[in-house]
C-alpha cells in the first residue's frame, strides 16, 4: 500500500496488531464510553486522532488499537492513514498478537476478548 493513502474503512476488515490493550485512553475515557459516544454522534471521528495503519503479510493492522475497538463497538467507518514507515519501526514493539490479529484481549478485572 501506498504510505500516503488514507480515507475511511469499515474497521472490521482491520486488524488488530496487539494482544491485550487496556481499557482506558490517555485522556481517562474508556473505550466502551467512546464507543458510545461515535454511536451516538457525540463524538465525532474527526474529533479522535486518525488511526494509523499497516500492511503487514497481506492483511490491514491498527496501530492505534484502543480507537480500533472503539470504531468496531460503534459499527461506524473508520478514518485511517497508512503510517510511515518511522511509525511502523518506532512502535514495532506493539506487534505482539498471537492470533495474527483476528481478537484483542482488552484487560478488566475480569477480562472481556474482542470481537
Amino acid at each position: 500500500m501506498v504510505h500516503n493513502c488514507n480515507g475511511t474503512i469499515d474497521p472490521s476488515l482491520v486488524r488488530f496488531s496487539q494482544d491485550t490493550v487496556s481499557p482506558r485512553f490517555g485522556s481517562g475515557e474508556t473505550i466502551e464510553q467512546t464507543a458510545a459516544g461515535l454511536r451516538s454522534g457525540y463524538i465525532k471521528p474527526e474529533d479522535l486522532p486518525t488511526v494509523r495503519l499497516q500492511y503487514k503479510n497481506g492483511n490491514l493492522f491498527s496501530l492505534d488499537n484502543r480507537r480500533l475497538v472503539a470504531f468496531q463497538k460503534a459499527g461506524i467507518q473508520m478514518p485511517f492513514r497508512m503510517a510511515t514507515p518511522e511509525e511502523i519501526a518506532g512502535e514495532a514493539w506493539k506487534f505482539t498478537t498471537k492470533n495474527d490479529g483476528a481478537s484483542i484481549l482488552i484487560q478488566h478485572f475480569d477480562p472481556v476478548e474482542w470481537p
